[in-house]
């Protein structure tokens, strides 16, 4: 009896292929989860950055962090003495934003 050994060939051939892509998509997924992950740190340090030199300003001291900037927004205050801010600081990919009320005195540059 003859014995075919075409057929088992390409059945490694095709188990390979499948293998190969599903390990291809998986490297693909997984540094897209980097790159994610990286992106989200360093919206969170410009956030806290951001909130930083908005609670400096509120407790009246002068902001510490020289990449921020910050404007004095027009709207009413519903609280005496304080005016609204807008605090801005940059990251890689954009820019966090944080508004808040502070002291009408509070250092600003």
């Amino acid at each position: 009896m003859k014995r075919r050994h075409g057929f088992m060939i390409a059945d490694v051939i095709i188990a390979l292929s499948v293998v190969l892509t599903l390990s291809g998509v998986l490297a693909m997924g997984v540094a897209r989860q980097k790159q994610a992950s990286d992106r989200m740190a360093d919206q969170r340090l410009a956030n806290r950055r951001a909130e930083n030199a908005l609670l400096s300003m509120q407790a009246g001291m002068s902001t510490s962090s020289s990449d921020v900037r910050i404007a004095t927004l027009g709207a009413t205050s519903p609280v005496p003495g304080e005016k609204w801010v807008q605090v801005t600081a940059p990251w890689r990919f954009g820019e966090a934003t944080v508004v808040g009320l502070v002291p009408e005195g509070s250092a600003q540059p």
